[in-house]
């Protein structure tokens, strides 16, 4: 796991209604939680989470340190937000194991233009902004590249089967024949 970001977290005592009290002095409260262990109450500095998260989004595989037992690998499965201000309340973290495959929601990033677009005066619609995939965490990729280079008339599509990915090491889940 040398290559997996590390973030330190904690064992947390303060449960229930008065983890207010820890997000006062910039400390996000979350659990750990699956496999095929108890959930574990964490807690993590607030802005050190923050200024990761916005890099390492829901599909990089962390490496969480400070706990009893070494290193955990996990996934950041939900981070919830105050609604009107969007500052952090509560994170949840999903145990991985590294010798057994996991699902996770990929966003894909449209690169290009398209010909279409372009000297055809199309107009681009996005049917997906996500695919479901099935891969060992460490071989997850932040992102999947769209080329949209390859539309190059005013019908023509892209399709799921068409993504740029290994297949010797990511399932997409996604119908195939689905539109992106």
């Amino acid at each position: 796991m040398a290559e997996a970001p590390r973030l330190e977290v904690r064992p947390r005592t303060v449960l229930g209604k008065k983890v207010g009290a820890l997000r006062r002095v910039g400390r996000l409260p979350g659990v750990i939680f699956g496999g095929h262990a108890e959930s574990t109450p964490v807690e993590t500095d607030t802005s050190t989470f923050q200024k990761g998260y916005r890099r390492w989004g829901q599909t990089t595989l962390l490496s969480l340190t400070g706990l009893d037992g070494g290193e955990v690998p996990v996934l950041v499965h939900d981070v919830s937000r105050e609604p009107r201000t969007g500052s952090l309340l509560h994170v949840d973290f999903a145990r991985v194991s590294l010798t057994e495959k996991t699902h996770a929601e990929v966003p894909l990033h449209f690169i290009g233009e398209s010909p279409a677009v372009r000297t055809h005066g199309g107009v681009m619609v996005h049917a997906l902004s996500e695919v479901r995939i099935e891969a060992f965490p460490q071989d997850i990729p932040h992102q999947i590249d769209v080329d949209l280079a390859k539309i190059e008339q005013i019908e023509d599509a892209l399709y799921v089967r068409d993504l740029v990915v290994d297949p010797s090491k990511i399932e997409i889940l996604n119908d195939g024949d689905q539109v992106v």
